[in-house]
């Protein structure tokens, strides 16, 4: 029979924990000097269509059922994949193409019920074909410049818990995140949103989900929140990251970070460990795809906490309405989150485009 399907991994990159005291959400307008300790985390992030793709490095792996899906998938208009190994979009692509050719949910993960319709040679649907059927791309379509990484952002309506818990470890794996069996893990999924949306309060169009093991039980709880700073705080609260006069708001860099219990105006939060390099918008015009780059520290500034009921109250901050964040906290205990407790954090960009300004 053959082995399941492994995820692309890569390196661990976490950060320290012997950095400096995080620094509150209110920032002034000094840069905030990174612990000489502390190591980022490694991606290679492009500017792409107005959005950033975080990128993994191909791994070779032999036991991929490559040989099974391209002979399940003849003439069904779907590519056939290059015999090397890699686990890379195309191979997701022609996962889903296949699960769905079956009849089975689609997921682009090769879990159990999928392998065994490919060892039991399962036939497809009557007429299927990958190049005509509706919210499922030919691998040809499917797969970016880069050729790597599973795709962020796909509905996971409709999925069970197991197949919601693959789907989010399989994130977590193939963007450069540590998943920790034993407690919880926050997924973050950004759908890249200009900070004037809503008037500049900002929009609640993120998701958040929170995977654990409970009782021997894969848990997947998702939330809706924000991870991008609102445009009402805009030369109020940043860094002066091109000492040019005024400050440039910042938003975390899609990467694996690792945050604790603490508080913020009297409220709970999550605060990072150490710091990280964040994104600066030095244009000021809402977005962080065109500004050659522009970054500086102060990731430690960057909570899990309450937002308002209209609007984000995001300087850059990862945030959701009270019930909504309430509940998110909720479930991070009931997966065994404590106060000394490092909660692993991985930030991906949804591959879509940016939302439009309203």
């Amino acid at each position: 029979m053959t082995k399941s399907l492994p995820l692309a991994t890569r390196p661990s990159t976490g950060l320290t924990t012997t950095a400096t005291t995080p620094l509150a959400t209110t920032a002034t307008t000094a840069t905030a000097p990174l612990a000489t300790t502390t190591r980022q985390p490694d991606l290679d992030v492009k500017a792409e269509a107005g959005k950033l793709l975080a990128t993994t490095p191909k791994k070779a792996d032999p036991a991929l059922p490559q040989a099974q899906l391209n002979n399940a998938l003849k003439g069904t208009g779907a590519n056939s994949l290059e015999t090397d190994g890699v686990v890379g979009r195309q191979t997701q692509a022609n996962l889903r193409a296949y699960q769905e050719s079956r009849g089975l949910p689609v997921t682009g993960i090769l879990n159990p019920e999928t392998q065994a319709a490919l060892d039991a040679n399962q036939p497809p649907i009557a007429g299927w074909r990958a190049d005509t059927s509706p919210g499922i791309a030919a691998a040809s379509g499917d797969t970016a410049a880069d050729g790597n990484a599973p795709v962020a952002g796909a509905s996971t309506a409709g999925m069970s818990q197991q197949e919601k818990f693959d789907h989010y470890r399989g994130l977590i794996e193939a963007n450069g995140g540590r998943f920790n069996p034993d407690g919880p893990n926050i997924v973050g999924v950004r759908t890249p949103t200009n900070g004037n949306a809503n008037r500049g309060g900002g929009r609640y169009d993120d998701t958040f989900a929170v995977v654990a093991m409970r009782n021997g039980q894969p848990s997947v709880q998702e939330f809706t929140g924000n991870t991008e700073p609102a445009g009402n705080y805009r030369n109020r609260i940043g860094q002066d990251s091109d000492r040019n006069g005024s400050l440039d708001q910042g938003q975390l860099r899609p990467g694996f970070y690792e945050y604790s219990q603490s508080s913020y105006r009297g409220g709970p939060a999550l605060r990072m460990r150490g710091d990280a390099l964040v994104d600066r918008d030095t244009n000021h015009d809402g977005t962080f795809g065109n500004d050659r780059g522009a970054h500086s520290g102060g990731g430690n500034s960057m909570l899990f906490h309450r937002g308002g009921a209209t609007t984000t109250g995001s300087a850059g901050c990862q945030t959701m309405a009270r019930p909504e964040f309430d509940r998110f906290m909720g479930a991070l205990r009931d997966a065994g989150m404590r106060p000394s407790t490092a909660v692993g954090y991985t930030l991906i960009n949804a591959e879509t485009t940016s939302a439009p300004v309203a």
